[in-house]
């Protein structure tokens, strides 16, 4: 027999309160002569915090664009009526009309933000509106569903582990978000309720960065200290400074004299286009001062090494900025905590941006390692926008995920494994143990030695 389909979400508990004392705590009303469900138009606000708090909202931390083609993907084609009650009861407002490809962005109102800023759960159980995000007699939409699906096939080993063992101390981590952000609050709230109602997803994309993306990589790292496994504390070992680690063994790969046959050498055959590698080949490379910059990242720290080659500007306050200069926008000063996350910042730059970036930070970092930057330019100069980064997390999470990991999850079978971008994650008490495994096992497919990895305690201060 078909189980009976429910959908749970979240919604700001004074808002649904106040939306039930309007409509008298009904499942159906009537609103402007229409017939109008309790059940869409709690998941229309549930929808509306999505819309302002994901990442590719680039508006104000309160406002969201409302695109048609998402809303009636998402919710119902009939949904101008249900925006126009929000609106009336003095919840959202339009703070833009379309305008130049640009949907209508609405924000939440001060009284909206004023209501009791908890989150309860809501369930939904319109057959015929589940039916929209139901799949396969799933709580999932197709895509989701799909998804789930392929991790599961492609990257069983750090999934398997997504169960109800998995949880968070949602106490704790409901006190720690109270002074976040509108936007972070609303974010990690989510994330929150998906430990809860432990309804996982993840997704890989394919087409970008191929990590593994779960609730994991959403959570902020100050409710990471609220997550155990079996009750059990868990911690995680990251590669040292990732991104620059894999340009290193990339270079390495191409410049050295060591055998062509190596494990990057035919991942490169692969990924790397023939006319871009063929304009790499003829390149005079001092592959000494390739390895000078491997042996900072290696034996030293990197970031730390660029702190006294970058003048970091202070305020009067003594905290760390630097100018933010943008075409057609004045120039803006941008803070950071410490000089070390600044830098890391800048590194990033340096090597995604291109010729276009003339900040003074990003030149300076090019003239430490003046080798490893020109072949930098030529890959930038000729290759698609952000194929370089797209390159060196293919790289990260072929190795890490699809092979270190698989490695780590069947001699270490007898213990939880999840991933974090550049991190795998286990019980604390068998980290040292495994992280030894990992760095020899990375120092084989890089063909680099030293230590790669540090480890990274998860528990309660």
């Amino acid at each position: 027999m078909e189980r009976s389909l429910s959908k749970k979400i979240i919604i700001q508990s004074g808002v649904l309160e106040y939306i039930n004392k309007i409509i008298e705590n009904k499942n159906k009303f009537i609103f402007k002569e229409n017939t109008l469900k309790r059940d869409h138009l709690v998941f229309l606000v549930f929808l509306l915090n999505k819309i302002i708090t994901r990442k590719k909202n680039k508006f104000e931390s309160d406002e969201g664009a409302v695109y048609t083609p998402l809303l009636r993907g998402s919710f119902i084609s009939r949904y101008k009526v249900y925006i126009s009650f929000l609106e009336e009861k003095e919840l959202i407002l339009k703070k833009h009309s379309y305008r130049s490809g640009v949907s209508n962005i609405y924000q939440f109102t001060d009284f909206y933000k004023s209501l009791d800023k908890s989150f309860t759960t809501y369930i939904i159980r319109d057959r015929a509106f589940l039916k929209k995000f139901s799949h396969n007699n799933s709580t999932f939409t197709e895509y989701q569903y799909t998804m789930n699906k392929l991790c599961r096939t492609r990257r069983k080993h750090l999934v398997k582990n997504f169960d109800r063992h998995l949880t968070m101390d949602i106490n704790g981590a409901q006190l720690e978000i109270k002074d976040f952000s509108y936007k972070k609050f609303v974010a990690n709230s989510f994330v929150i309720n998906e430990f809860e109602n432990k309804e996982w997803k993840y997704s890989i994309k394919e087409e970008t960065d191929n990590r593994l993306h779960t609730v994991i990589t959403r959570t902020n790292k100050k409710l990471l200290q609220y997550i155990t496994y079996k009750e059990h504390e868990l911690s995680e070992i990251d590669v040292k400074s990732s991104q620059p680690l894999f340009l290193y063994a990339i270079l390495k790969a191409l410049y050295s004299n060591e055998s062509s046959n190596n494990f990057l050498n035919i991942f490169l055959k692969d990924k790397l286009d023939n006319k871009l590698r063929a304009k790499l080949e003829i390149l005079s490379v001092d592959i000494e001062k390739i390895d000078e910059f491997g042996s900072l990242i290696v034996l030293g720290d990197l970031y730390n090494h660029l702190i006294s080659r970058i003048n970091i500007q202070t305020d009067k306050k003594g905290k760390f900025y630097r100018t933010i200069i943008k075409e057609s926008s004045p120039p803006k000063k941008k803070y950071y905590n410490t000089k070390r996350e600044l830098v890391k910042e800048v590194v990033m730059e340096a090597l995604y941006s291109g010729n276009r970036n003339s900040h003074k930070e990003v030149k300076a970092i090019k003239k430490v390692f003046p080798e490893v930057f020109s072949i930098i330019k030529v890959i930038n100069k000729n290759s698609p926008e952000n194929y370089l980064s797209k390159l060196l997390q293919n790289v990260e999470a072929h190795v890490l995920l699809d092979l270190i990991a698989k490695e780590v999850s069947v001699n270490f079978d007898e213990i939880p494994l999840f991933s974090k971008h550049d991190s795998l994650i286990t019980y604390s008490s068998k980290i040292d143990e495994v992280k030894y495994f990992v760095n020899e096992k990375m120092n084989v497919y890089l063909n680099i030695e030293g230590e790669l990895f540090k480890s990274n305690s998860w528990k309660k201060a």
